[in-house]
């Protein structure tokens, strides 16, 4: 009788339990899958299951049709877990989709990949990090408590809800918690009538002109996910939303003598164009972010780039605690500059996804006070370079 699964053979088991790590797969889970038995010295007693991510045959839970049976029986196709997951996953097929369980394989592999030749955690670890935190020693721990804590904090939310990854890391003072959807997850959001104006208004310049929407997380009431609701019922801070429409840009820069006989290329800029449904903003920058330019355009038939709203301008932060005769990109920069208060103009042109979109110039740039401003500073800077200060 012919068998009607692809089931894997005994060497793609191997594989899939030995790049695991011997553990399961789920990630709040990781328990070892192999340990010696009591039958012999060479038996080993093994937990574990090479699961099928879409079902070895017509019927089982994620079966893909389109699959060929040399692809259903591939180590692509498995997933090695403890017995009581690999039964979980083909019992709750809509909780446990196919992207959720690829991400499991591939952050067991890393884990694996990561904890090759590392020494495991001890018992004792426990004890110490709480003698740590009452006697303020922290020894071994101090070059790892950052990371280990983001991680930590990083798995508590993705334990409370394991439809998202969540990514932590603490920087300036704040700590930022990044979390990612894993697939389309439903929720109720409520904006308390306190904040409902400002949110409105927020909500309104995000959908027209693409602007991130930022507002107290005590101003919003989410409901549906674990893990959202543990973040705003306990923790005072900023709420975000950014738009999806957003696309990589290249901004190309060049300048044109005042008689417009001659034109001199810059640097390309590169940024994102962040779109809505009234606006795009194009914001760039080049040589490690010394020089930046922001260019708004109304959203329309046409591209057209809105009076006034087009800037360019330098980030002197960028120069901090550098010798002035080592300051990088400075005679590019002060020969630009020069050149813009000869009379040259200064032109852009935007390419997105390799495709012109348009194409616009600063007017009467160098009479602006932004510019004056900075060729002062450049001046200055060029002049005690050159010992004439």
């Amino acid at each position: 009788m012919k068998k009607n699964r692809d089931d894997f053979t005994e060497k793609t088991k191997r594989s899939l339990r030995r790049r695991a790590g011997t553990r399961c797969s789920k990630p709040d889970c990781r328990v070892p899958t192999d340990g010696p038995s009591d039958d012999g010295p060479d038996k080993i007693n093994n937990i574990g299951k090479a699961a099928h991510i879409t079902a070895a045959a017509s019927g089982g839970p994620r079966y893909n049709k389109a699959l060929k049976p040399e692809e259903r029986r591939s180590i692509k196709n498995g997933i090695w877990l403890c017995a009581n997951h690999a039964d979980l996953i083909d019992n709750d097929e809509e909780t446990y989709p196919v992207p959720l369980l690829n991400e499991w394989k591939r952050k067991a592999e890393e884990s694996a990949k990561d904890e090759q030749g590392k020494e495991l955690p001890d018992k004792q670890d426990a004890v110490n990090t709480l003698l740590a935190a009452a006697t303020g020693q922290t020894s071994v721990f101090l070059p790892n408590l950052m990371p280990n804590a983001s991680k930590a904090s990083s798995a508590y939310f993705e334990h409370l809800d394991p439809r998202f990854t969540v990514e932590t890391f603490f920087y300036q003072g704040v700590t930022h918690h990044v979390i990612h959807p894993r697939e389309i997850v439903k929720f109720n959001l409520k904006i308390k009538s306190d904040f409902s104006k400002e949110f409105f208004e927020k909500y309104t310049a995000l959908q027209e002109h693409g602007k991130e929407l930022v507002i107290n997380s005590s101003a919003v009431d989410l409901s549906g996910s674990p893990l959202l609701e543990k973040l705003t019922e306990n923790f005072e801070g900023k709420f975000g939303v950014s738009s999806l429409n957003k696309k990589d840009i290249v901004l190309r820069t060049w300048l044109v003598s005042p008689e417009k006989e001659k034109e001199l290329n810059f640097y390309d800029l590169h940024g994102n164009a962040v779109f809505g449904t009234k606006s795009m903003t194009a914001k760039s920058s080049a040589l490690n972010g010394l020089v930046s330019a922001v260019i708004n355009f109304s959203v329309g038939i046409f591209l057209n780039p809105m009076e006034g709203a087009c800037s360019f301008g330098l980030t002197f932060q960028a120069w901090d605690k550098r010798l002035l005769k080592t300051l990088p990109y400075f005679d590019k920069i002060y020969d630009l500059y020069c050149k813009i208060h000869e009379g040259w103009n200064l032109h852009f042109s935007l390419e997105i996804d390799g495709m012109h979109l348009l194409s616009a110039h600063l007017t009467d740039y160098a009479k602006s006070e932004s510019f004056l401003q900075e060729f002062r500073h450049l001046y200055f800077i060029h002049a005690v370079r050159e010992g004439e200060a």
